[in-house]
């Protein structure tokens, strides 16, 4: 009977993070609380790779779904026309301009040893209150559009 319940709070986390993985929301955080609610019967050394591999399901899900809008790289056609022609450059900007919204939080995170599975329940739950306020308020700009490609980019 354990077995059948730790079957369905795997589920659910599952379902939790298929979820809030896309939608604009901290999955993680997300992860965290359900983890507190659910209590699985695993070992922690299982629980560490389960949550790797339930978030690289969703990761691999966005990646496979968005590739060829992402992959800065054309057809060669046969033709070698040299690299220039070969990179669709408004992709290119995109990924230089997320590598370096990255870098804060990955300086940060190496600095401090950040480790997002033991931050404290009152940190995520003040976070779940503040970050959506913090979206709804950003999105109400009017200077603030949505990131799309060039009519030919696809």
């Amino acid at each position: 009977m354990d077995l059948f319940f730790d079957l369905l709070r795997s589920v659910i986390y599952g379902v939790i993070e298929g979820i809030t993985e896309w939608l604009p929301i901290s999955s993680t955080g997300h992860m965290i609380l359900a983890e507190q609610v659910l209590k699985f019967s695993f070992s922690a050394e299982f629980m560490e790779m389960f949550r790797v591999v339930i978030q690289l399901g969703a990761i691999l899900a966005v990646v496979v779904m968005y590739f060829k809008k992402l992959w800065p790289f054309c057809v060669d056609n046969g033709r070698d026309s040299g690299l220039a022609k070969h990179v669709r450059w408004p992709v290119m900007r995109l990924w230089f301009k997320i590598i370096v919204a990255c870098l804060p939080a990955a300086v940060l995170g190496l600095a401090l040893d950040a480790d997002p599975w033991f931050i404290s329940l009152a940190i995520q739950m003040e976070s779940f209150v503040k970050c959506p306020i913090c979206l709804w308020r950003i999105r109400s700009k009017k200077w603030i559009h949505d990131v799309t490609l060039p009519e030919g980019e696809k």
